[in-house]
């Protein structure tokens, strides 16, 4: 058996891995800590992330109450067990619940563009020059000067 002396395990430290272990339990410590401070923010605004929920869309939070009920009649266990969920971790699901507004509202923006135009926002464009087309009997182009496209001169 050969020892290579870079090798730690055969080093023959016996506390080599106990400064590992504790800076570990540090850093599992400090982000606990942290998390149970962002947790109790998270309860002092969930009762205005939910009325931010309902005034950006109510439905959301409908459709939310609609899941459980339709988990209720599936599977009763997985029903209660959501609620109970539900009702201990309401600020996490309440922060879920504004996510999904934002994220359908702006779904909505841009599955339809047009509605911009209905509402009185203004819609970018371009004019056209009012140049009708020389248009042989089946409908193409007769003359196909391509290179006045391209000419930076108009």
């Amino acid at each position: 058996m050969s020892i290579y002396p870079g090798n730690r395990r055969n080093s023959g430290n016996p506390f080599g891995n106990w400064l590992a272990i504790i800076m570990m339990a540090v850093i599992l410590i400090g982000s606990f800590f942290v998390l149970r401070g962002i947790f109790n923010l998270l309860y002092f605004l969930a009762p205005i992330l939910l009325i931010a929920t309902l005034i950006i869309d109510y439905k959301v939070v409908l459709n939310f109450i609609k899941q459980l009920g339709v988990l209720f009649t599936k599977n009763p266990l997985y029903g209660i067990g959501a609620t109970a969920l539900t009702f201990f971790l309401y600020p996490i699901v309440f922060v879920v619940l504004l996510f999904r507004a934002f994220t359908g509202k702006k779904l909505r923006k841009f599955q339809n563009p047009g509605d911009a135009e209905r509402e009185g926002d203004f819609v970018e464009y371009e004019e056209l020059d009012e140049e009708p087309l020389d248009l042989d009997e089946f409908g193409k182009v007769k003359e196909k000067n391509y290179d006045n496209y391209f000419n930076k001169e108009r």
